[in-house]
């Protein structure tokens, strides 16, 4: 029995083993994977449209009250943390305001610090709260790493 290509010509036969290499592809794409492709692609149509059937059927409705309560309760939330986000985002940025007073004046400089004391201190009352009352719930895992902090 002879070898594939054997009685052609040298420079013939890349060109031969390259045509049985692409016919080869194209018998099994057009016999094999693409009609498996549509049948995936039919059983999908189905599926899809009996599923809206179905939802028709039983009177799922996207536009029903408890629907929209629940996107109107979704929408509220995102916004609260986008505000508490952006609120926290401005304190840690902001700059405290320049005085247009003289250079020597001291006054409104010490004014401005004793506020901003004051305003760390209720800060560091308020988180000293929270974590006890993190604490005190057990937020599972991480209730052991939580650390209150006394005066």
């Amino acid at each position: 029995m002879p070898f594939p290509f054997e009685y052609e010509p040298f420079y013939m036969r890349p060109l031969l083993i390259v045509e049985s290499i692409l016919r080869a592809f194209y018998t099994s794409m057009v016999y094999l994977i693409i009609p498996i492709a549509v049948a995936i692609a039919i059983i999908f149509v189905i599926v899809f449209f009996s599923f809206g059937i179905l939802a028709a059927a039983f009177g799922w409705n996207t536009g029903s009250d408890e629907i929209k309560a629940r996107r109107e309760k979704a929408k509220k939330e995102r916004e609260h943390k986008q505000r508490e986000e952006k609120s926290g985002v401005e304190l840690s940025t902001s700059t405290p305001p320049v005085s247009t007073s003289e250079p020597g004046d001291m006054g409104d400089l010490e004014k401005r610090l004793e506020i901003e004391i004051e305003l760390l201190g209720e800060m560091v009352v308020a988180r000293r709260e929270r974590l006890a009352t993190l604490k005190k719930r057990g937020s599972g895992d991480y209730a052991s790493d939580l650390v209150v902090l006394e005066k």
